[in-house]
């Protein structure tokens, strides 16, 4: 496949949510269960190319347009929305995130860009509309090259996604003590991370995110949204307990990854109402695993050098177990 190395990052997102889900998995000897569909790659190339009503505009071009995704003519009743383009009967329209709040997150408050002036939505609209027309003009690009052009498009503009998605969580909103215990707030971390994950779907996170995007799955999309609330909620957990001083920043950074990769599986469970954030979202699921990992691989290699290695039933068993599958993928 074309990525070098979405595939091994997809194979730790789904470890990592299935390994936190109650940590019944960790007692099965053969193993979490992992199937992945598709590789980042090519769920952007699905995601750039899919035109949900058929009128010749795709999804991310309705956006920027204006137009009805799910309504060949909701500009016109006697033209497609792409032949209403092309006679000039609409231009380029401020871009609207409709995922701005979703009701099925209401209640743990994922965010997700803003899109008002200065946004991501606005910002991204622009360079993939300006990236796209410059690269396609003069020619009559087949369907493959279009999906090979917006693939480029987005991985360049992703490596300037961090500025926009940005963890509501900073260091002041952590309750730092240098007289915190270790072992206390370790095990603290693994009741959060069992209690929040008890009753969790078990579904595949990269399975559904492939079914999402490819097989337009309602079902797939809702249970997104559960999985965006469920790291949403314990990212705002985790940054209510006090936290020894030598595992501030590690504890920040966890915090952090959990509440952007709530962002990014909210922006994909709404990807019919925004494909443009959903578009962007994608590089994420690269990058957030990873960093969740490292962050719990130094609070672990903290521990473990302050209080030895702990044993089963032992505060830290859990986290080390989870640490030392993820890394070894």
């Amino acid at each position: 496949m074309g990525s070098r190395i979405s595939t091994r990052r997809l194979i730790g997102s789904a470890l990592l949510a299935s390994a936190i889900i109650g940590f019944a998995l960790l007692s099965n000897t053969s193993g979490p269960r992992h199937v992945i569909a598709s590789n980042t790659d090519d769920l952007l190339k699905a995601l750039a190319s899919k035109d949900s009503d058929g009128d010749g505009l795709l999804d991310w071009e309705e956006s920027l347009y204006g137009t009805d995704p799910q309504n060949q003519h909701s500009i016109d009743a006697t033209l497609t929305d792409a032949e209403a383009v092309a006679q000039g009967k609409v231009s380029i329209a401020a871009p609207k995130a409709a995922t701005s709040t979703p009701e099925a997150v209401a209640g743990e408050d994922v965010p997700v860009p803003d899109p008002a002036s200065g946004s991501f939505t606005e910002h991204f609209a622009d360079f993939l509309f300006t990236e796209y027309a410059s690269r396609i003009a003069g020619t009559n690009p087949s369907d493959a090259e279009k999906k090979r052009v917006i693939t480029d498009i987005v991985s360049a503009f992703s490596e300037n996604t961090d500025k926009f998605f940005v963890s509501r969580y900073t260091f002041n909103s952590l309750t730092v003590s240098t007289d915190a215990d270790l072992t206390t707030y370790v095990g603290a971390v693994e009741s959060l991370f069992t209690q929040k994950g008890t009753g969790l779907d078990t579904s595949d996170p990269t399975t559904l995110i492939s079914a999402a995007i490819e097989n337009d799955d309602a079902a797939a999309k809702e249970k997104l949204i559960v999985f965006a609330r469920f790291y949403a909620s314990l990212a705002n957990a985790l940054a209510k307990t006090t936290v020894p001083s030598s595992v501030a920043d590690a504890h920040l950074a966890l915090v952090q990854s959990f509440d952007r990769f709530s962002i990014a599986l909210a922006a994909i469970g709404h990807v019919d109402a925004d494909p443009l954030i959903s578009l962007a979202v994608l590089p994420l699921f690269d990058s957030e695993p990873s960093a969740a990992t490292d962050a719990l691989g130094k609070i672990v290699t903290i521990f473990t050098r302050a209080k030895g290695t702990p044993q089963s039933g032992e505060p830290g068993y859990i986290l080390r177990s989870l640490s030392v599958q993820t890394e070894n993928l």
